[in-house]
């Protein structure tokens, strides 16, 4: 028996899997990460909060950010970035 051509049928009596044919983990309790489901109750919250209105859970969350004023990063007060050429320009500017 040789390999199929390109675009013939198969038949699965033939075509065999080292894989298992069920997930491995099929009969083991999944674990949950405490912190995705503290994440996942808080956005639920939030949700029912703003009756699962997305409008107005980002209108609130403007709001809050607005709040927070000089506490909130902003990316315009980041520094550049420098380039590769930059970094070598600046090393010279030491020596």
């Amino acid at each position: 028996m040789g390999l199929p051509s390109l675009g013939d049928r198969v038949d699965d009596a033939e075509c065999r899997s080292s894989a298992p044919p069920k997930n491995s983990w099929e009969n083991e309790a999944i674990w949950e990460d405490p912190i995705v489901a503290e994440v996942r109750q808080t956005r639920e919250k939030l949700s029912a909060q703003f009756n699962f209105d997305v409008k107005a859970i980002f209108a609130d969350l403007r709001r809050r950010q607005a709040a927070l004023g000089e506490r909130l990063v902003r990316r315009d007060n980041q520094p550049e970035l420098m380039s590769a050429g930059d970094h070598s320009q600046e090393a010279e500017a030491r020596n």
